[in-house]
């Protein structure tokens, strides 16, 4: 999970490969032809004349075990059985401790479980497993890895099933996908009309290239095919401070549809216009004439546990805000455009106080670093149709230093020199990063390096964190993520 030690790569053995991308050379705008490489999960693009894409790749072991493999008892598995199986033919395999929701913003803890006849991904109670998704192995179409391998849609063949979870590590998917294809393979020996049934392994992250690039080239503001993308990674992101302000979140407002109940209605719901106001992590319904707000809720309170989209509602554009009493609140956008913005705000102060095994608020927020040649990039993502929002930015020669803190392997901090290109951010404060493995780290690290290298004939040399506050607030947040997730 996010903030793993040096104990994610594994014991030694196991199998080696080397890394996905972290570095993209010049995307064309036209791709001609793709290749992958089933075996390795690794995937190149081509183009007529050039390469679209050139890998750059690092050395890595996939592990016989993994810390992410979670050992259920036997009361865990009969409870399974009872609740989620479809025949008694049906067993345990594997299950993994994952994520859902890291790249928009909305992070809950989650279990990917492998049985002989399907995928579930499960929410664990009190005392019990809760079914979130599941997807019958004769009903999935394909699985379509991220790139950098960061997470994995597995997509059936009627197109509304998608189920999304995220490992925001390498290693960690290539080892959930080696032991996922001999799962089906096994599947396919008892299965046989699953020989006229093919499951597509999509790693070459077309569709995803071709969008961020686009995205980056706008945000830049230049040709399509000068973009390179040299790093992507989940992480939590902190603009460290000093002690926390109690500021949570952004500000937005305007009209929003919400979903209410009423006896007097066909079916029992409809929905109804109203303005909304969104500060310092409360939602307020307000109505015109009345100085009092009608509803508030509390995102960063301890009463809200979530925000999701909810793409088969009876309308479009619908977001939901989760409550720990089970209820929730539906609100619709007019446009995605809307939901996009409604939902990344509220997304950012439900992350901003959600408690912690009783540690306090978690002081980062998930999200996706994208890394051009000349930018960092801080962005909410949506799974469906790729939009981007970016939640902060900087220019790479505005960087002043990069500093590790050895006992935290998988974090790094970025600190600003007093440049004015990018007047948006406060150059005082660093940006710390939580990283879900020292080897994302690592990767973004050498990343990094070489555009320093490129662009200003100089090696990169992290340094020591030494500033005792920043040191206290790292130790004290990955402490709470680990917690978490």
């Amino acid at each position: 999970g996010p903030g793993g030690g040096e104990g994610s790569t594994g014991p030694g053995g196991g199998e080696e490969v080397n890394s996905a991308i972290v570095d993209t050379g010049p995307i064309e705008a036209e791709v001609v032809e793709v290749e992958a490489d089933e075996g390795r999960g690794r995937g190149t693009m081509t183009t007529g004349v050039e390469e679209a894409m050139a890998i750059v790749t690092l050395p890595l072991v996939i592990p016989d075990v993994h810390e992410a493999d979670l050992k259920l008892t036997n009361n865990n598995i009969l409870q399974i059985m009872l609740d989620f199986y479809h025949d008694d033919a049906e067993q345990f395999k594997k299950m993994f401790k994952v994520t859902t929701g890291h790249i928009e913003g909305q992070i809950q803890k989650a279990f990917l479980m492998l049985s002989t006849h399907a995928l579930y991904v499960l929410n664990r109670g009190t005392n019990k497993f809760t079914l979130q998704d599941k997807l019958f192995y004769s009903e999935l179409d394909y699985a379509s890895i991220s790139i950098n391998y960061q997470w994995i849609n597995f997509a059936g063949i009627k197109k509304r099933e998608q189920i999304w979870v995220d490992m925001g590590d390498e290693i960690l998917t290539r080892y959930i996908l080696k032991h996922f294809r001999k799962i089906l393979d096994e599947f396919r020996l008892f299965n046989f009309q699953m020989d006229r049934h093919s499951i597509s392994f999509l790693d070459d992250a077309t569709i995803q290239k071709l969008t961020m690039a686009k995205w980056v080239s706008n945000q830049e503001k230049s040709n399509l095919m000068d973009v390179e993308i040299k790093n992507y990674t989940l992480i939590h992101w902190q603009e460290y401070s000093g002690p926390s302000n109690g500021d949570s979140g952004s500000e937005l407002e305007g009209y929003l549809y919400i979903k209410s109940w009423s006896y007097l209605y066909l079916g029992g719901t409809y929905w109804t216009r109203k303005y909304f106001q969104m500060r310092r992590g409360i939602l307020y319904q307000t109505e015109e004439g009345l100085h009092e707000p009608k509803m508030i809720a509390d995102l960063s309170g301890p009463n809200c546990c979530g925000c999701r989209r909810l793409p088969n509602s009876d309308r479009e554009f619908v977001l939901e805000i989760l409550r720990t009493d089970s209820t929730s609140i539906e609100l619709a956008a007019n446009n995605m455009n809307e939901l996009v913005e409604w939902l990344q705000c509220l997304c950012m102060a439900v992350s901003s106080g959600v408690p912690l095994s009783g540690e306090g608020e978690l002081r980062s927020l998930p999200c996706c670093l994208i890394m051009s040649k000349t930018h960092i990039y801080l962005c909410h993502e949506d799974y469906q149709t790729g939009f981007l929002r970016c939640l902060q930015r900087c220019c790479v020669e505005d960087v002043d230093s990069f500093c590790l803190h050895s006992p935290c392997p998988s974090c790094s901090v970025l600190t600003f020199s007093a440049g004015e290109s990018v007047p948006d951010i406060d150059r005082k404060q660093p940006w710390i990063f939580y990283f879900s493995s020292p080897l994302e780290r690592e990767k973004f690290q050498q990343a990094l390096a070489r555009i320093w290298s490129v662009s200003f004939q100089v090696e990169l040399i992290p340094d020591e964190v030494k500033e005792a506050g920043v040191i206290e607030e790292l130790q004290s947040n990955l402490s709470k993520i680990r917690g978490y997730l």
